[in-house]
């Protein structure tokens, strides 16, 4: 069905009328079936003041309605196209002032020499999740493209000459649909810490020298959370400079813990025993601290509960014991601590968790609670918040002066 100015004009007016009664008003319904749409439309629609404009049910689009759209400064979502011309492909490629554009393009499967040209200058964030193989002409030259931000969750597998070009992007590479790393023989130094995020979330398995070579290479944040256990050999991370997100793992040994660099991000972690509680809380100063255990012994927490670090999150846990909130409040060091998922706590428990240890142990100071699953608070409850010197997060509970 084609999308006339008529239908364009319409959405004008109801982002106007959104403004003016600030009342929330979804659009994408008078998109969604539209596949194709008129110069004068696309021209019409690039002035829309939303965050984004889904025109995925688009199947067919001239080049001057793609130099139309390229001027909308929201993120464009063309996923129905399945075919793209070099020249429509520069449209959007001129538009290089958008430099947080999201263009998401993930109804291609394939990309030749020339498309990946002329996206070459493109320097938004760029969606291609559709395309199942790269050449590695195409990889390098996307590889060192404008686009700040890489999304390819298509590929299945690449060679390592393919995925070394990928990486030498500088903000965000995600390669979520990759199942295991290629076998990797060249040195890497070039690309040592270039990748600002990695997002590698598919990765059931690698060989541990690919596994460290592909780590090193991110600088700020690397996820794997779909590995279910971690090559059982020492140094593995140890180039790797990133926050590691591993939310698949279920278990840890004393292995993985030696290895483990600045930050541990273990959400899906369901159990821990004491000896790596306690590795963990002596191996030093860290940036976050991040579990998903659900359920802690007062013998765990004991070890766990005196770690060092800027933020410690355990936001699946369903009980604090006062044994474990009297271990946290006294002795854990850190900036920020969440336990969202608390839905409930004792007024005893909350006491020890907020009291004011000052003068107790040596180091003590206040920060930052989060408790955001709470319900509910008793008058004796709202005291014990009121008189702390934490900063309490409570979800909008309010807590009477």
């Amino acid at each position: 069905m084609l999308l006339y100015e008529k239908v364009a004009k319409t959405i004008l007016l109801l982002e106007s009328f959104f403004e003016e009664t600030h009342q929330p008003i979804d659009i994408k319904d008078s998109l969604a079936d539209k596949t194709e749409v008129t110069d004068g439309a696309a021209e019409l629609l690039s002035t829309c003041k939303g965050p984004v404009l889904n025109l995925s049910g688009l199947k067919e689009l001239s080049q001057s309605a793609a130099a139309a759209l390229g001027a909308y400064s929201g993120d464009l979502l063309l996923d129905g196209l399945e075919d793209l011309s070099p020249e429509i492909l520069e449209e959007f490629a001129e538009r290089a002032w958008k430099t947080n554009q999201y263009l998401a393009l993930n109804g291609l499967t394939e990309l030749d020499d020339a498309q990946a040209r002329a996206l070459h200058s493109f320097q938004g964030k760029l969606g291609l999740c559709g395309i199942t193989g790269i050449s590695y002409k195409c990889a390098k030259i996307l590889g060192s493209g404008s686009s700040s931000d890489l999304y390819l969750d298509g590929l299945e597998t690449v060679s390592e000459s393919v995925l070394k070009q990928l990486l030498r992007k500088r903000n965000i590479v995600s390669l979520d649909g990759l199942s295991s790393l290629p076998n990797i023989t060249d040195e890497w130094e070039d690309i040592h810490s270039n990748v600002g995020q990695l997002h590698l979330n598919g990765i059931i398995r690698s060989s541990y020298d690919s596994f460290n070579k592909v780590a090193a290479a991110a600088r700020n944040e690397l996820y794997l959370n779909s590995l279910e256990e971690l090559p059982q050999q020492e140094d593995l991370f140890i180039n790797c400079s990133a926050v590691t997100c591993l939310g698949g793992l279920k278990k840890i040994t004393k292995m993985d813990i030696h290895n483990f660099q600045y930050d541990i991000l273990l959400d899906g972690l369901e159990e821990i025993d004491v000896e790596c509680a306690r590795l963990i809380a002596e191996d030093g100063e860290r940036g976050s601290l991040s579990f998903g255990l659900r359920r802690m012994s007062d013998e765990v927490a004991s070890e766990l509960l005196r770690s060092t670090c800027e933020s410690f999150v355990m936001n699946r846990l369903e009980e604090l014991t006062l044994h474990a909130a009297e271990v946290c409040g006294k002795y854990i060091q850190a900036q920020f601590i969440y336990f969202d998922g608390l839905k409930k706590i004792s007024e005893e428990a909350l006491d020890l968790l907020l009291a004011d240890y000052t003068g107790q142990v040596e180091g003590w100071c206040h920060g930052f609670v989060s408790l955001n699953g709470l319900t509910h608070l008793t008058p004796r409850m709202q005291k014990t918040i009121k008189d702390t010197k934490h900063e309490v997060s409570l979800n909008g509970i309010p807590v009477e002066s």
